[in-house]
């Protein structure tokens, strides 16, 4: 019998724009950003359609059992390197889902793309995530600095595995 999974994902659409400007905008999420000045929602409208329309870029919306939208993971190709980012709703916070949302989504976006590595930028101050992107399998922890902030750059390889299924 197989384990039912407690979440599970859609791509992004346009209806979910005011969604991911609310978890955009949270306090937390802006402390954690490396433009940490609040979004202005017309500029987010036009980010956000850009980013739905490329070929670059995969946003993932994470739903609990209920289906309800819990947290977002972009992974976004940014010139030579493919970035990834996660916030996770304020009233979702603290459940330990972050892993197994970074797991579904790397796991799908190595099986769509050629990409050979994820990368994560993430402040040294921010311990919580740093702790759950190495849980979920990414490693290095290059120290770099970012908009005069220092960080750590974690990366995540295609498995083998995952390489040759889609070769076969």
């Amino acid at each position: 019998m197989s384990k039912k999974r407690s979440l599970h994902f859609r791509f992004a659409e346009s209806k979910d724009v005011d969604l991911y400007f609310k978890w955009a905008n949270d306090v937390k999420v802006r402390k954690n950003s490396y433009h940490q000045n609040p979004l202005n929602y017309d500029n987010h409208v036009n980010w956000f359609q850009s980013k739905l329309a490329s070929i670059d870029c995969r946003l993932y919306v994470f739903l609990n059992a209920k289906n309800i939208p819990v947290a977002q993971v972009r992974i976004d190709k940014a010139g030579e390197e493919v970035v990834i980012g996660i916030s996770v709703d304020e009233s979702f916070r603290g459940l330990k889902m972050g892993v197994e949302m970074l797991q579904q989504a790397c796991g799908d976006y190595f099986k769509r793309k050629s990409g050979k590595s994820i990368i994560a930028y993430i402040k040294m101050n921010n311990k919580p995530s740093c702790h759950i992107f190495k849980k979920a399998g990414f490693s290095g922890e290059e120290i770099v600095v970012i908009n005069g902030v220092k960080s750590y750059k974690l990366s995540k390889n295609k498995s083998p595995q995952i390489h040759r299924l889609k070769n076969n």
